[in-house]
């Protein structure tokens, strides 16, 4: 299981990395720094899940999507705003990939489905294993 987590505060992402371990402990989580770094993890490797805060990084945000829409096309990308939510959820509406959640109001939420798409994707790796 490798998750690649992006969020320009390092509390923010201290506390990503500390729940999702709670989820499936032995998780491997490897960090980004920024946008630009993001896309150039996730064209050299694989990840069952990418998660991104986009809020204030608009420009840098259009074109990472075209790149993780070539480069993961089998994991989970979830996206974190406030601004855009609605927006992007209009235009993922009905991409099984991208998952968008408000950072506010819907962290708990997040956490509850994230559980479930660690579960298949660890469920889908043993199985190509096995």
């Amino acid at each position: 299981m490798k998750i690649l987590v992006y969020d320009k505060s390092v509390l923010v992402k201290s506390y990503l990395k500390k729940n999702i371990l709670h989820l499936v402990g032995g998780a491997e989580i490897v960090e980004a720094n920024d946008m630009l770094e993001v896309a150039g993890l996730a064209k050299n490797d694989t990840y069952d899940m990418i998660i991104l805060d986009i809020d204030n990084q608009q420009k840098e945000f259009v074109s990472l999507i075209r790149q993780l829409e070539n480069y993961q096309p089998n994991g989970h990308v979830v996206i974190f705003t406030h601004t855009l939510c609605h927006t992007l959820r209009l235009y993922f509406a009905g991409n099984p990939v991208f998952h968008v959640y408000d950072q506010v109001i819907e962290f708990e939420r997040f956490l509850s489905e994230a559980a479930i798409f660690l579960a298949t994707s660890s469920t889908e790796s043993n199985q190509m294993v096995g």
